[in-house]
């Protein structure tokens, strides 16, 4: 048990270690206009972040010069996701694990 214990306390180490995180993704957007000659003209890409929050869609558009902190963020975020996962197993194998009877151990012991 004390493995798994350890195990527990590393994981919720990593996990408090962790920076500012972002869920959801990050997309380009373009947008095609034809202009007074008849021509198409492509402009961006804009980028925009989305996720859902408590239920509803958030969108947010991102200025260019941000863009690679959000991408940062949004490792930081899988990164916490396969932690938490991790986690769970651990927890559960805790779980799984039949109770250790401190009185008996003692007794054994001495």
């Amino acid at each position: 048990m004390a493995t798994l214990l350890e195990k527990k306390n590393e994981l919720l180490d990593q996990i408090a270690q962790l920076g500012t995180f972002r869920r959801g993704q990050l997309s380009e957007q373009y947008y095609e206009k034809t202009n007074a000659k008849g021509e198409t003209i492509r402009t961006g890409p804009y980028y925009v972040w989305q996720a859902w929050v408590k239920g509803k869609k958030r969108s947010i558009r991102i200025p260019k010069k941000d863009v690679q902190k959000v991408r940062e963020e949004m490792e930081v975020h899988q990164q916490y996701k396969e932690l938490c996962e991790e986690l769970a197993d651990v927890m559960e194998s805790m779980s799984l694990e039949p109770p250790v009877d401190e009185e008996e151990t003692l007794k054994k012991t001495l």
